[in-house]
């Protein structure tokens, strides 16, 4: 499972920042790409979905105000196929590669 946390704040017209996060419905507009929790603290991916989508809404409701989010969830098309142009792997600059000698006795 993957989360990340949301915080929901409300700003008042005098600047008050008011956490509602405890006080706020939400929901995904794709169920099966991106998931809410049930007290809208986090989003989550669970290894259930079947797919991705380059625009996912998630709307947030605080009694007559409301707001949306919107995220990117990627989700690689299997099988993948990878192409490597040069079959020669080369060393890379400042990393260090440990030098084997033969077995010692």
């Amino acid at each position: 499972m993957v989360s990340v946390p949301v915080k929901i704040l409300a700003v008042e017209a005098n600047g008050t920042v008011t956490d509602v996060t405890n006080y706020t419905n939400c929901r995904s507009t794709e169920v099966d790409v991106l998931k809410m929790s049930e007290r809208c603290n986090y989003v989550f991916l669970n290894g259930k979905e079947t797919k991705g989508k380059s625009s996912v809404m998630l709307n947030f409701t605080y009694g007559f105000l409301s707001a949306q989010l919107e995220m990117s969830v990627w989700m690689p098309r299997l099988p993948m196929l990878i192409d490597i142009a040069d079959p020669e792997l080369n060393q890379i600059k400042g990393w260090r590669v440990p030098v084997t000698t033969g077995n010692r006795r």
